[in-house]
């Protein structure tokens, strides 16, 4: 499927921690592929343990519900047992890019160093320079903001990398792992979308409201996101997987 011209813009769905309830991953397939999206990224734990009978249950016996849709993921932690995760879909290394319509996806591996000075934080600032696209959005596993009491944050990520969001204007980064969905306020230019898990538990958290990028963070729900990316905006709409609203929000140029 050929992406749509950059001037006509694109949906995409965003998934994230489909990794437990073979079931729940079924119905949120089944919504995501009814919201008919140009594409499809999961921000990871695709598996519960990366084993090959959670392959056939959790990705393979479901994937063909989104059949014909192109999709792109990062690897989660749960992700990465066995080696698999590489040799299924033919990543690696397991960071990469692709320009798509109006957009620059550019897919980090949480799992591995983000030493400044490493490689794929090296590549990573090599894609940023070269960058034509009118948006930019990262996508990796592990959150870097949230706001939640306690805070689960992973700071590393946020000491790394976000003076490269702001020196090149990233304008979306989209994480999941925590299981809740976390919106921020826009840091520096760059808004933060920790995804809900789309078949997993769901934790308890008390949410922070008085955090300094706080924006709307709504734990306890199966959910996933639709993003519109148009010429000025991008228009994220997420849901649960009985299609009720949770939030909106939009990101202008």
């Amino acid at each position: 499927m050929a992406p749509p011209a950059p001037q006509d813009g694109f949906t995409f769905a965003a998934i994230s921690d489909h990794q437990t309830i073979p079931e729940k991953t079924e119905i949120g397939f089944k919504a995501v592929k009814k919201e008919n999206p140009n594409c499809i990224i999961s921000a990871g734990d695709m598996l519960e343990d990366g084993k090959l009978k959670n392959w056939a249950k959790n990705f393979f016996e479901k994937i063909p519900i989104i059949e014909g849709i192109p999709f792109g993921c990062a690897q989660g932690n749960n992700d990465t047992g066995s080696g698999l995760f590489s040799s299924f879909l033919a990543l690696d290394p397991k960071y990469y890019t692709t320009e798509y319509s109006n957009a620059r996806f550019i897919f980090l591996d949480s799992n591995s160093s983000f030493n400044p000075t490493g490689e794929q934080i090296q590549w990573f600032e090599q894609v940023l320079k070269e960058n034509k696209s009118l948006w930019t959005i990262v996508v990796y596993h592990h959150s870097s903001f949230l706001s939640t009491n306690p805070d689960h944050s992973h700071t590393r990520y946020r000491e790394v990398l976000t003076g490269l969001y702001e020196k090149y204007g990233v304008d979306l980064v989209i994480n999941g792992h925590n299981h809740l969905y976390d919106r921020t306020a826009p840091i520096n230019g760059t808004v933060y979308v920790t995804l809900p898990t789309m078949s997993s538990h769901t934790p308890k958290y008390d949410v922070k409201h008085d955090s300094p990028y706080y924006a709307k963070t709504v734990p306890g729900f199966l959910g996933y996101g639709m993003f519109n990316v148009s010429s000025n905006k991008i228009k994220g709409t997420i849901k649960d997987l009985n299609g009720k609203i949770i939030d909106t929000f939009e990101i202008l140029k």
